[in-house]
């Protein structure tokens, strides 16, 4: 096979109900399809994933017996042809643009990774609300020199081969791995600049249909963060009231909500914070349950 400029890695685990629009999103993008090449790399699935994959030919099918995600895509990544290396999840569905705008934003010396925007299955209020302030916040945490407040997520990155090279393969841990990826990646370059965040390069999470799933994503957001705390308190800080007041206040300028449509946010921001916190206090009590 001949080089390509992009290799597409996606891993999957008992995915079929979101796979096809996934892999019809990645075949139908604007950049050259020679240009670029799909991997999916099955993760030891029971259900009809890996028949969804091998309806399109123009898929490279891979497998990876060892379970994890981050195990997955190190063995996509390992067969990979490309200069850059994009990820993105099988519950996602890429923008037609979205590899262009990865590729352009990569084509500028120096900057050797890129976040994408993330937006939900579909533009109702509440998820347009919520996907409207996560996409300020993003671009806040991402520009900050803080190298503290950076994160990463592997449903909208790409990367250049050369410098998942130098600092990877992921750690293949549950979750986490992307964001110590990134934080890597910063320490050998050097410098916050190598990392940026690319918002119109975007993705659409189709779990995330409604309030509920994104609440239950804050729920094991928060048990993630407790899990990994003694780790993540001597490389991260949190946003201060002030900084997170900064980034309400930047999405309702950028979109002049209503006064109705502010409140909502406000309660969906509060609901989610709660559901932070009960995450971090499900693990301390099973935690104490064990010490107990």
């Amino acid at each position: 096979m001949a080089d390509k400029s992009i290799s597409v890695v996606v891993p999957f685990h008992n995915a079929d109900r979101h796979l096809d629009r996934c892999a019809v999103g990645l075949l139908s993008q604007t950049y050259p399809e020679s240009q670029y090449e799909i991997i999916m790399v099955d993760n030891n699935s029971t259900d009809r994933s890996a028949e969804v994959v091998e309806r399109h030919p123009e898929i490279r099918l891979l497998h990876e017996p060892k379970q994890g995600a981050y195990a997955a895509r190190n063995h996509g990544v390992s067969a990979a042809q490309g200069q850059i290396i994009a990820f993105t999840d099988a519950d996602c569905v890429v923008a037609p643009d979205w590899l262009e705008k990865m590729s352009d934003a990569l084509s500028e010396p120096g900057l050797e990774l890129a976040q994408g925007g993330r937006l939900f299955a579909h533009d109702g209020l509440d998820l347009s609300l919520l996907a409207a302030y996560e996409a300020q916040r993003a671009a806040y945490i991402f520009s900050a020199q803080s190298v503290g407040l950076r994160s990463g997520y592997t449903n909208n990155m790409a990367v250049r081969r050369s410098a998942f090279d130098h600092c990877g393969p992921f750690e293949e841990v549950g979750r986490g791995a992307d964001t110590l990826f990134v934080l890597r990646v910063i320490h050998e370059y050097g410098s916050t600049e190598v990392v940026r965040y690319v918002g119109d390069a975007t993705i659409r999470h189709l779990e995330v249909d409604s309030v509920a799933p994104w609440l239950r994503k804050r729920f094991i957001y928060g048990q993630s963060f407790e899990r990994h705390y003694p780790v993540r308190r001597r490389t991260h800080r949190n946003l201060t009231p002030s900084e997170q007041a900064d980034i309400l206040r930047r999405t309702l300028d950028t979109n002049g909500y209503s006064r109705v449509e502010v409140l909502r946010l406000v309660a969906l921001l509060t609901l989610g914070r709660y559901a932070f916190i009960a995450g971090r206090r499900s693990v301390r009590w099973r935690l104490g349950s064990r010490v107990k």
